[in-house]
């Protein structure tokens, strides 16, 4: 059956004609297969070597280059201050990106160029310069009666003019906006039509956004895609679901203004601002201790933790700003005067000589004494009440007994504890190693006692520990005498002696572990 198409014309059946399959391009040429070249280990090292020198080289070369330039565009922003040397340097390495196989310049070329100048200087201002249909046959007419040296003459150096001509439209400088405008517009437009062939070709699916990086130029957002999906896409991904135009318009904000140039809520900045000055802090300390290894940062007795365990002292905070965790700061400014302060080296640690921190040791544990001894004159005066667990032993003013909270309140026991003197620290640690090798020993004899002998032990048992660690001699107190079952006869009482490098006193824990 005839078949009536919409332009009217009538296609009658071919047996012949048939529908013609998708076309798939081969290659017109086969290429050997090259040989593979195996090479050793040792090869392959001493290759990637001089290719890695091969690089360094280059990118030293490039960046002197670039350091020459640079040279010569403040040069030329001094001798011709219309531009900013940016833009002279811009100027400069401003080249053609795409590769061209330019055809090759002709005498008959020349001819017409020189002659066209010649019609155009001779004509009226007011006249248009074009090219026109009756000059061109003209030069033909006079071009065919010419010999070939007649032809050299007439052109003379016309090729070597046009080439530069040539050249200069490829790599001169664009001394206007609307050059690099025009610039950007054609390369971007032959972009686009190989991508649209690539597409048409592979399938491959294209997105393509340029955009400018600075706000004197005239380009607006250039955006390319070769499938619907891409556009559906981004506006399902976006939070506002934006179109891809109002996409590119954010990019071309994001290249001009800089990310960090966009507008964030207050919020966002505080908290960014924290976590960069905290950062900022912990790695200065970790990077200036020398005497082993800071966990973290402490603001809170910063002198305990830091400085008389690692001999660091802090110096040039900024005056007017609390000391504090820069978590504890609400102020934006206060944060930026402080990680600035840390940024420049204003503020910094310092780590003591061995001297330094002995001497700093020696006044440090003098202070704490002095407020220790007023601290006993004043628990002396005072009366102790059961209900915050806590009892003064008799004829033992310089002691103190604490209960946990847990804990049994129990009578003073009838001997009296008085305070030992006070000791080296290499002594305490070695008074707390003998009294763990004791308790553990005692852990197994006292677990075999019957409860009536359990009940005849004395009750107090006395533990001296080194005061550098308290909390462990009364874990150890607790885990020997707390596994028998008739521990609660029995109180316990844990006094452990004051060191030197501690600015604790010569405390006791009196406790019924039940």
């Amino acid at each position: 059956m005839p078949t009536q198409s919409s332009d009217v014309f009538i296609r009658l059946p071919n047996a012949s004609r048939k529908a013609a399959p998708k076309r798939v391009r081969f290659p017109w040429r086969e290429r050997k297969r090259r040989e593979r070249i195996r090479r050793s280990r040792a090869e392959k090292r001493d290759l990637k070597k001089r290719r890695e020198e091969k690089k360094e080289k280059l990118t030293n070369a490039l960046i002197e280059a670039r350091a020459v330039i640079w040279e010569l565009a403040i040069k030329m922003h001094e001798d011709f201050p219309g531009h900013s040397a940016r833009y002279y340097y811009d100027a400069i390495i401003q080249r053609a990106r795409m590769r061209q196989n330019p055809r090759k310049i002709s005498l008959w070329n020349a001819f017409v160029s020189q002659e066209l100048r010649k019609h155009n200087e001779a004509a009226d201002d007011e006249s248009r310069k074009r090219v026109s249909s009756e000059i061109i046959k003209e030069l033909s007419e006079r071009w065919r009666g010419m010999s070939q040296e007649e032809r050299l003459n007439a052109v003379g150096d016309g090729v070597e003019q046009l080439s530069e001509r040539r050249e200069n439209r490829k790599h001169g400088i664009h001394n206007v906006s609307i050059a690099a405008f025009n610039d950007v517009r054609a390369t971007l437009s032959t972009i686009a039509h190989e991508l649209d062939n690539l597409n048409a070709r592979t399938g491959t699916d294209i997105l393509l956004v340029a955009v400018r990086s600075k706000p004197e130029s005239f380009n607006r957002p250039y955006v390319f895609y070769t499938s619907e999906r891409i556009t559906h896409y981004i506006s399902s991904a976006t939070a506002q679901r934006e179109t891809i135009n109002q996409f590119a318009m954010r990019v071309e904000a994001a290249c001009i203004g800089g990310l960090e140039e966009v507008v964030r809520s207050r919020k966002d900045e505080l908290q960014d601002l924290k976590n960069r000055t905290a950062k900022l802090i912990a790695d200065k300390l970790k990077q200036t201790c020398v005497r082993g290894q800071v966990r973290k940062m402490f603001y809170v007795n910063f002198e305990h933790h830091v400085t008389l365990h690692h001999g660091i002292v802090l110096e040039g905070w900024p005056s007017g700003i609390k000391f504090a965790a820069p978590g504890k700061f609400n102020s934006i400014p206060e944060l930026q005067t402080l990680y600035t302060a840390w940024d420049t080296g204003a503020a910094h640690f310092r780590s003591l000589t061995n001297a330094e921190w002995r001497d700093w040791v020696a006044e440090y544990t003098k202070k704490h004494d002095v407020n220790a001894n007023d601290s006993d004159r004043d628990e002396e005066t005072s009366q102790p009440s059961p209900d915050d667990a806590r009892l003064v032993f008799a004829g033992a003013p310089s002691t103190r007994i604490i209960f946990p909270t847990c804990a049994t309140v129990i009578s003073a026991p009838a001997t009296v504890i008085s305070a030992p003197a006070t000791v080296s620290a290499s002594a305490s640690a070695a008074v707390f190693s003998a009294s763990a090798a004791v308790f553990s020993a005692s852990a197994t004899v006292f677990s075999a006692l019957p409860a009536a002998v359990f009940s005849a032990l004395p009750a107090a048992v006395v533990c001296l520990a080194s005061v550098l660690c308290p909390t462990r001699a009364v874990r150890l107190t607790r885990a020997v005498f707390s596994t028998h079952p008739h521990a609660s006869s029995a109180p316990v009482v844990v006094v452990w002696c004051r060191s030197p490098l501690s600015r604790r006193r010569v405390e006791a824990s009196c406790c019924s572990y039940t």
